[in-house]
């Protein structure tokens, strides 16, 4: 267990260096011009120009990427953003914890759902249940989250706060940029509850792929473990059902559950796109979205590489989790 660690830990630089390289690479194919987004399609070609060389933009692609990533490997400098003239590490310190909250919450509606869910299905396998939860796990995968968005917003949207991730007429201090947490810290109950109230229906849209997935991989686990030697013998000892389900069944069961999960979480940091532009939740997705319509290429570098280096960071934690779920893969 510690040397396949050990590995992972010295292969993670690589990976990241080639997710950096791909991403630069593809972001100067894209059609446009960052000094005409920035000046206008009205500009000179004198002033393209110098807006060119101003950016770094007339100096080979390799010599661009050298200087990038010796700034990123040297100082954690991500530059500064074309259009607004910050520094790219604060604007994703600003955005990057509201999807990492939003997130979080859609992966915790996601496993207890998903895993009840599935868990159920197993045991009840065959009856009315069971066929009820494949049908609502094979709706969960099936509608796209940008039109459940929709469909949640006409539904519930007078009902709950649908815009961004706290009303305008409220204000928290930010002490850990988690705004649930600040509200916690601040000891405002009001501003918890109307961030809670803003943040219900995008983890509520988020969550339904992971939480057909889990499901689906959850019954079939659980149906595995359940006609194993060990729970009929645990069965044939007096045991109770619910201390062979969640004891000995589940407990062996987690193991995809685990790997499913720490895949999901990784592709819901990115792939909150949709989301958060439906919703207009204050996030990297909405980050990514207005730095693509500016061809602001360096927040885009330092947005992804981020998310990148996060993703491979909780696919390592979910490794790690492995050795304390199932002892054998820690002896072994």
């Amino acid at each position: 267990m510690t040397s396949y660690l050990v590995r992972r830990l010295l292969l993670t630089p690589l990976l990241l260096l080639a997710v950096s390289a791909i991403v630069f690479t593809l972001l100067r194919m894209v059609p446009g011009d960052p000094a005409e987004a920035l000046l206008g399609e009205k500009a000179s070609t004198e002033a393209l120009m110098r807006k060119r060389t101003e950016l770094g933009l007339d100096r080979p692609l390799v010599v661009q990427y050298g200087i990038y990533m010796q700034r990123v490997l040297t100082r954690g400098d991500f530059g500064e953003s074309f259009v607004r003239g910050t520094p790219i590490a604060s604007e994703i310190k600003r955005f990057l914890p509201a999807t990492i909250e939003l997130t979080l919450a859609a992966m915790a509606i996601a496993l207890f759902t998903g895993i009840t869910l599935g868990v159920v299905s197993a045991v009840r396998k065959g009856t009315w249940i069971d066929y009820v939860g494949s049908v609502f796990a094979l709706i969960g995968v099936s509608i796209p989250v940008y039109w459940l968005g929709l469909l949640l917003l006409l539904a519930f949207g007078k009902a709950l706060a649908t815009a961004g991730n706290l009303s305008p007429s409220l204000s928290v201090p930010s002490t850990t940029g988690f705004l649930l947490l600040d509200t916690l810290i601040a000891g405002d109950m009001h501003a918890f509850a109307d961030a809670l109230r803003h943040l219900v229906l995008p983890a509520a849209a988020l969550s339904t792929i992971p939480l057909a997935l889990i499901a689906r991989i959850t019954r079939s686990s659980m149906l595995d473990v359940l006609e194993s030697d060990y729970v009929r013998t645990a069965r044939a000892k007096g045991l109770s059902p619910d201390v062979v389900v969640m004891r000995h069944a589940l407990r062996n069961a987690l193991i995809p559950i685990v790997t499913l999960a720490g895949l999901e979480f990784g592709y819901l940091l990115g792939g909150a796109v949709l989301t958060e532009t439906v919703f207009r939740w204050p996030g990297m997705g909405t980050y990514i979205v207005d730095s693509l319509e500016n061809r602001d290429y360096m927040a885009i570098q330092g947005a992804v590489l981020t998310l990148a280096a996060t993703f491979v960071l909780v696919n390592l934690l979910v490794d790690i989790l492995y050795a304390f779920i199932d002892p054998r893969i820690r002896y072994g």
